[in-house]
């Protein structure tokens, strides 16, 4: 499908953007968590994008994407009034959230799909644990900052916020005040956040990151190996069985 869009601007971290498109269809079925994939230019394959938010009164979606290739560097081509060709809402999303205390956990990029979560479910409370590289690759604070209670910036030299990695600050904070930990972001840095959340005992589930030929689940290029429920090795779909899944059924050792 086609859609019209909105506005195309940079924000914070260097070549990088933000896309708003107009798709009330989209926006009334999408849940934190999903993605979209998009045509871009005479590029065979589309590229996959977590969907940052999805407004239901104004029926905009809003992705947002850091440019490193072809692909993306067409989409900082897009102008206001722009068709662009998406299918959407793909893949399962985070679990039910309403009434719980979530940590949020981003490493880089990582951020944009979990800033879905503003303005949905109202009951839940959501502190974010946003880390980066720099201070210079920081962005979206203060998006997060309009529905998180508390925002908690790490960087690897230190140069803003708490100095170290995400798994480091999770085992030196109380993360056993939430009900479960969300995390998107490389999967080096999903793998140690998963295991300092079972450490502690809190439930933890990551939005894998795979290159995704169709998006639908048809050409299994995304395989992920994980444990079934007899405990033995299998493989699931990141574009249709995920791309969320519960940390502890991840075989990590094996990506």
């Amino acid at each position: 499908m086609q859609y019209k869009v909105t506005d195309i601007s940079p924000i914070e971290a260097p070549e990088t953007y933000s896309v708003r498109f107009s798709a009330p269809d989209i926006a009334k079925k999408s849940h934190p968590g999903q993605f979209i994939e998009v045509k871009c230019g005479d590029n065979f394959l589309r590229r996959p994008f977590g969907i940052c938010e999805a407004d239901e009164k104004s029926g905009e979606i809003r992705f947002c994407f850091e440019v490193r290739g072809a692909g993306t560097r067409f989409l900082t081509g897009l102008e206001k009034g722009s068709l662009i060709d998406v299918l959407a809402p793909l893949g399962s999303g985070f679990p039910e959230a309403d009434g719980k205390r979530i940590l949020l956990v981003g490493g880089g990029i990582g951020v944009f799909p979990l800033l879905s979560f503003k303005g949905r479910y109202g009951k839940a409370r959501f502190d974010i644990l946003a880390a980066f590289r720099t201070k210079e690759r920081i962005c979206l604070e203060d998006d997060f900052r309009a529905f998180c209670e508390n925002v908690y910036v790490a960087t690897d030299d230190g140069s803003k916020g708490y100095k170290g990695f995400a798994a480091s600050w999770m085992r030196e904070n109380d993360i056993e005040k939430y009900d479960a930990v969300y995390v998107c972001g490389p999967v080096v840095m999903m793998k140690t956040c998963a295991k300092a959340a079972a450490e502690k005992k809190v439930p933890c589930f990551v939005s894998m990151e795979e290159r995704m030929g169709c998006g639908m689940g048809a050409c299994l290029g995304c395989a992920c190996p994980v444990k079934d429920a007899n405990g033995e090795k299998t493989y699931l779909r990141v574009c249709a069985d995920g791309p969320v899944f519960d940390s502890e059924k991840i075989l990590w050792d094996e990506l």
